[in-house]
């Protein structure tokens, strides 16, 4: 494998791809270009690189990815959820 290098800038940043499988619990992100090796860099976080350039990276995979990113998650359900002061009068009166 060719010698990786970092912040390589592309006239085009493609969108990212991102798909889930609940049933394994597998966060799959890629920039929808094919995929050549992957290289584990994480317990269960494995990186992917391009079929035709092998110095860019172009895809990542997390297993178990509920348990991995839980402080992530945490942190933003933290960030916007709803506070005493913020909540609004949900009963609904009859006249």
């Amino acid at each position: 494998m060719a010698e990786r290098v970092k912040d390589v800038q592309k006239a085009f940043e493609p969108e990212p791809v991102v798909k889930y499988f609940p049933e394994t619990q597998s966060l799959w992100i890629d920039s929808g270009n094919s995929l050549g090796e992957g290289e584990t860099i994480a317990k269960g976080v494995v990186v992917f690189y391009g079929k035709e350039d092998d110095t860019v990276a172009e895809g990542v995979r997390i297993e178990l990815a509920e348990h991995v990113l839980k402080p992530f998650v945490d942190a933003i359900i933290a960030k916007y959820s709803a506070r005493p002061d913020q909540t609004q009068d949900t009963d609904t009166k009859q006249i």
